[in-house]
């Protein structure tokens, strides 16, 4: 379905709804894209077309994270937000799409270092609050492909927090947030000394 958007902050683009196919063979619609073309509508269509013939494609540890990501979002998180959250979670997986394109869900299979370093490069173009709810998303997403048997270890335990970095409002230098136990490391240096 494709309509040209005639009122609003979307005036003069073109919305298209795609959908994805559950376990059971339903058919379920994704919220709508806005595009600038009608030819760019025509190609998302025909995907998404050529995408639900061919039928559901289970996640495995070989897709791309953001595909993982896109679809755990799609399936789990999507139906229950409001308008201005999910904005949140569309440019993730926007910025995984571009940061991450390449890189497997199984190249992330307990590789800490590997997330680390990908929020330390978000750090120094986000604010920390917002690096902080990336983290949020990914880590969730993380430990349910753990709990589906996707990878064998979460990048990002719960119990040992991933440092993250960010420049803040008016600050304009990187702040570092220290994980769980690095802060109990520090204050039992403290109390000795």
């Amino acid at each position: 379905m494709i309509k040209k958007v005639t009122t609003g902050r979307f005036a003069g683009k073109y919305v298209v709804r795609t959908s994805t196919r559950d376990q059971l063979g339903k058919r379920h619609f994704s919220p709508r894209k806005y595009v600038d073309s009608y030819q760019e509508a025509k190609e998302i269509e025909s995907e998404d077309r050529i995408a639900f013939a061919s039928g559901y494609i289970a996640a495995n540890g070989s897709m791309a994270l953001w595909r993982y990501f896109e679809q755990w979002y799609l399936s789990n998180v999507e139906p229950y937000l409001e308008t201005n959250s999910k904005n949140n979670y569309n440019t993730l997986i926007k910025r995984l799409r571009i940061d991450l394109p390449g890189k497997p869900l199984k190249f992330f299979d307990g590789n800490k270092t590997a997330i680390q370093l990908y929020f330390n490069s978000l750090g120094k173009r986000y604010a920390t609050s917002t690096v902080n709810k990336y983290r949020s998303f990914l880590s969730k997403a993380f430990s349910d492909a753990e709990y589906d048997g996707l990878i064998r270890k979460t990048p990002m335990p719960s119990e040992n927090r991933i440092k993250t970095t960010g420049v803040d409002k008016g600050l304009f230098k990187p702040v570092a947030s220290l994980s769980m136990e690095d802060a109990s490391k520090l204050r039992n240096y403290l109390l000795v000394y």
